[in-house]
């Protein structure tokens, strides 16, 4: 979809597989760690032991589990996106105009008076919106990535 204000985006940067197969050419099969990000969501001791086991570290019981940088919902983005067309951007890396700054923070406010029903309703939204783009398309990627790395990708939830 170009509309003019929605990003471009091209399927194949979430192919995986070429990434992982030219980072194990570059270092070995055995050099290269793939997690999943649904360990580090669901199973965050567990991600965290992976990483620390790979690096020759003990493993940890624990680790902070406080979300950091949380996302606005697909409600407050829809919002943000109409608010951005009225919003002149300096166009230079790092620098943030005092418009952007207070659509910043009006975004913020924003999204805590948003009712929770209109969050999830654009949340399913979304992911339908997203389901009906991608199909088929990941899935040759995935079954190379499952292969390239040992991971059951489709206990996850993706096509294979």
């Amino acid at each position: 979809l170009n509309d003019g204000y929605s990003p471009l985006f091209n399927l194949g940067y979430l192919e995986f597989h070429w990434i992982i197969a030219y980072y194990q050419s570059l270092f070995g099969k055995s050099s290269v760690l793939v997690l999943p990000f649904e360990w580090l969501r669901d199973k965050p001791v567990y991600f965290v032991n992976q990483i620390r086991n790979c690096v020759g570290l003990g493993s940890v019981e624990t680790v902070p589990e406080k979300k950091v940088n949380v996302g606005f919902s697909a409600a407050t983005c829809n919002a943000r996106r109409i608010i951005n067309r009225f919003i002149v951007s300096p166009n230079k890396p790092g620098i943030i105009s005092n418009t952007e700054k207070r659509a910043a923070v009006f975004t913020s406010k924003l999204n805590r008076y948003i009712p929770q029903s209109i969050h999830e309703k654009s949340e399913r939204k979304l992911a339908q919106k997203i389901e009906m783009i991608i199909d088929e398309a990941y899935t040759e990627s995935n079954q190379k990535t499952a292969e390239l790395t040992g991971l059951d990708l489709k206990s996850l939830g993706y096509r294979v």
